[in-house]
């Protein structure tokens, strides 16, 4: 079975549509539910920037899928599964939704989209809420313990990915205690031979970016907004990789370091052209 690569928003933003769709053909790509939700979510500002508009990107999503790539699961729909059945995830593709993209003829209405917009940033802000306050407790914690200055200056002085696998490491350490903590119905099943649940994997990553957020708070205090909402949909991005072989980002802010950290034993590749002949179906 050939290799399997999931795709960020950074290469698809970032590459034409005719250098992915010759890509798509001979690669297997899975293009996650989450770019789905990014591009619908994505504000032009009245046309003020063309490149973030829904429609269009929405379209190029649709013309890959029908070219060839894969429309991935949502994330919510697979951690939800693991807890009802209590097997670890086996396949982050939606084959379903792949081929009811290929065989439609989809308009894209301006209305329905933003309608869709509210839906799905209601939809997420649970999860997002969520990470934001393990941050916040991870901050607070610095400070109650006067550590946030060592750990500002590590931030300033290590290298990101160095860093970031620290901070998994430290998630490791504390599987039992975290597992207890946030996911008792599954905590018997996840043990350090058998830890490829998609629940621990994308809990652990939001662990250790909550770390990192919280090692870069200066000392007057954290700023709780910022990039907290893009760096949840990144993370995403990465926990697919649980289920896949190897992924496409040039975001060197926060999935390649994370992914290099969280997935050592995966292929991490910042552009199309990286992708070895392995991959090639």
């Amino acid at each position: 079975m050939p290799k399997l690569l999931v795709m960020d928003k950074s290469i698809f933003h970032g590459t034409s549509t005719g250098r992915l769709i010759k890509f798509v053909k001979v690669y297997q790509v899975v293009l996650p539910n989450t770019l789905g939700v990014e591009c619908i979510i994505s504000d032009d500002e009245n046309g003020k920037r063309p490149l973030k508009n829904p429609c269009e990107l929405l379209e190029k999503l649709c013309i890959l899928i029908k070219r060839g790539a894969y429309s991935g699961r949502s994330m919510g729909s697979m951690i939800n599964r693991e807890r009802e059945t209590q097997k670890p995830n086996d396949c982050i593709i939606d084959y379903q939704s792949t081929d009811l993209t290929r065989k439609a003829n989809i308009n894209f209405d301006t209305l329905l989209i933003k309608n869709e917009a509210e839906k799905a940033k209601k939809a997420f802000r649970p999860m997002i809420d969520f990470c934001k306050t393990i941050a916040i407790a991870h901050y607070e914690n610095l400070v109650k313990k006067n550590m946030q200055k060592s750990f500002i200056e590590e931030c300033e002085q290590s290298n990101p990915e160095k860093r970031l696998k620290r901070w998994i490491q430290a998630a490791d350490k504390l599987r039992e205690q975290i597992l207890n903590r946030q996911l008792a119905s599954l905590s018997f099943y996840i043990t350090e031979k058998n830890d490829k649940w998609l629940n621990w994997q994308l809990l652990r990553i939001y662990l250790a970016w909550a770390i990192e957020w919280a090692s870069k708070r200066n000392q007057s205090g954290p700023s709780y907004s910022g990039d907290i909402e893009n760096d949840f949909y990144d993370m995403e991005y990465i926990a697919y990789l649980n289920n896949a072989d190897g992924i496409l980002s040039n975001d060197g802010n926060l999935v390649l370091p994370l992914s290099k950290a969280a997935f050592p034993e995966k292929d991490v590749f910042s552009s199309i052209d990286e992708v070895t002949e392995d991959y090639r179906c």
